[in-house]
């Protein structure tokens, strides 16, 4: 059963990342004009200041400044990058993907070692999945996305308190990862239990 609901959680998972990611185009767009007005700006209200979640367990959490609120129905907080990362795909051609944080929780696991495994676990069935550090509490990987082609960079921080599961992630493009991997992994630390 818990294999069962890990794989629908990455299912989940990746498709309202993908759909934070849905910025991007699934077909490549014309390069733009630089000279025209900034069309790539987010949706959503910028985070000032720690998000607080006061639900039991409560926690704190840092966004990177300038990162916007997109939080929905489907997790706990979502926070996308102010603006859009660009991937040449040819020379006429880019590809533009706006980073994301979210976080989300599950009581389904017994302690927070049953749960990182079941995430690492379902996690290496993604094409071209390559796992570039795991340390227990934190799960660092690049894959194919299934919707788009374009290779993912992820990170994933575990926490585990009263019986609840949280799953903090950072996604970007990995030619993005040198532009917000450091943001990511700094605001995804920042996260606390009150």
């Amino acid at each position: 059963m818990k294999w069962i609901f890990i794989v629908l959680l990455v299912v989940v998972g990746l498709y309202f990342g993908a759909r934070f990611l849905a910025t991007s185009r699934a077909t490549p767009q014309a390069k733009p004009d630089l000279a025209s007005p900034d069309t790539t700006k987010a949706e959503g209200n910028p985070q000032i200041g720690p998000f607080i979640y006061e639900s039991k367990p409560s926690f704190s959490f840092l966004a990177p400044p300038g990162w916007l609120n997109r939080t929905t129905s489907n997790e706990i907080a979502a926070f996308g990058a102010p603006e859009e990362d660009i991937e040449q795909v040819d020379e006429k051609q880019m590809y533009s993907v706006r980073a994301v944080i979210t976080i989300r929780a599950t009581n389904s696991y017994k302690n927070l070692e049953a749960f990182t495994s079941e995430v690492k676990a379902s996690g290496s069935r993604l094409k071209d999945y390559q796992l570039i550090n795991f340390t227990g509490r934190s799960l660092e990987t690049k894959y194919k996305s299934s919707k788009d082609g374009r290779i993912k960079h992820e990170l994933d921080y575990f926490f585990f308190k009263d019986g609840v599961s949280f799953l903090v992630s950072g996604i970007a493009l990995d030619s993005a990862w040198d532009k917000r991997g450091g943001e990511i992994r700094s605001s995804l630390a920042s996260f606390k239990f009150k």
